[in-house]
């Protein structure tokens, strides 16, 4: 839940919601009231793959910040699983009007977590590398942190970070 700082009476519930043959749309619930009751819950993004390929797409991990300027940052982890291949990636939507209408998503960069494993035994454990993080600034910057191997050719998770000085636009 993100409740609104530029304006109390607004309040906002996102996240994924996967069907049966495993694609996962970005479900929004807001509310116009400082939570006293809550609109119906409705798709704002209905993720697939790149170049619309056949398969399967799901967001994960949306997280809503509210720039200084009251537009609405929507971040998430798109997987993409394509002919047995899966690809993930980090991207935003963004909403100037309160959540009512919702942008054309802006991809920030392919997601390379490994995640982490049991120091002992060496099986893989349940940790937050598919879900990012994000932040704004007084200045209205927005700030993305998640987990990343890129910085050791894959041999183990760091933390990435990266900024937009343009509401997310790059």
């Amino acid at each position: 839940l993100t409740a609104d700082p530029t304006d109390a009476r607004f309040v906002y519930g996102v996240w994924d919601r996967l069907d049966p043959a495993g694609n996962g749309p970005t479900m929004l619930a807001r509310s116009v009231n400082g939570g006293i009751t809550w609109e119906a819950a409705r798709v704002i993004y209905t993720p697939a793959p790149a170049g619309n390929a056949a398969g399967r797409s799901q967001t994960i991990g949306n997280r809503i910040v509210v720039q200084p300027d009251g537009a609405l940052v929507n971040l998430f982890t798109q997987i993409d699983t394509v002919a047995g291949l899966t690809a993930r990636r980090l991207g935003v939507i963004r909403s100037i009007d309160k959540g009512a209408n919702w942008s054309a998503p802006v991809f920030i960069t392919e997601l390379q977590s490994i995640g982490a494993r049991d120091p002992q035994t060496g099986t893989p454990i349940r940790d937050g590398a598919l879900i990012p993080a994000i932040a704004t600034a007084p200045n209205g910057a927005l700030w993305a942190v998640w987990q990343d191997a890129r910085f050791s050719n894959g041999a183990r998770d760091a933390v990435a970070l990266s900024r937009s000085t343009d509401g997310g636009a790059t």
